[in-house]
């Protein structure tokens, strides 16, 4: 298992006999050893993962009204806790994501190594909105965010950038597109629209 930043990951001492059980919160991946008898499970507030030996992240932060299961390989099924008829069986490259609001979910086919690459000490972003980019950089930086105009959050940007340097170089690079205006003041990031 690698948890990403502000993640926990509770499990027993020692697993049962006829199951594996964990419990998260926040975003981890998890490879898992196959064992038919003794399925793997992730327990979130509102969502069950089973698994009988397969690769997969799991993003489960708590407020952020979803919860994304990624499948790199094997098969992994999905089910709501509030009702155990919604549920779905994921194949590789699958995405389920549970909206947790309507207790529904999507699934589609996606690049998984966008999902994944933060364990590998890299953010991908493509095509994303600021707030959502931002909401993953604060996470890691400790960092407090503020639009002074609500357009500025809607505003796209891709890149590839490593984890593990300071967010002032990325703050730059999303400044030099020329889309946005950006100042630091106190530990908080003020973004307006050019």
């Amino acid at each position: 298992v690698f948890l990403n930043s502000l993640s926990k990951i509770k499990y027993p001492v020692q697993f049962s006999i006829d199951s594996r059980r964990v419990e998260l919160s926040g975003e981890a991946y998890f490879e898992v050893a196959h064992s038919p008898d003794r399925p793997f499970i992730v327990e979130t507030a509102d969502l069950e993962i089973e698994v009988l030996g397969t690769t997969f992240n799991l993003n489960a932060y708590e407020n952020s009204g979803r919860i994304v299961t990624t499948l790199v390989e094997g098969q992994v099924k999905v089910k709501s806790n509030d009702n155990q008829s919604v549920n779905r069986v994921l194949l590789p490259s699958d995405q389920a994501v549970f909206n947790i609001g309507k207790c529904s979910f999507e699934v589609k086919k996606v690049d998984v190594g966008l999902f994944t690459a933060w364990k590998d000490g890299e953010f991908v972003f493509r095509n994303e909105r600021l707030e959502d980019i931002m909401a993953v950089l604060t996470r890691w930086y400790s960092a407090d965010v503020f639009y002074m105009n609500p357009s500025v959050k809607e505003l796209r940007f891709s890149g590839n950038i490593n984890r593990y340097g300071k967010i002032e170089p990325i703050l730059d690079i999303i400044q030099s597109t020329g889309k946005v205006k950006i100042d630091i003041n106190k530990g908080t990031i003020l973004f307006k629209e050019i």
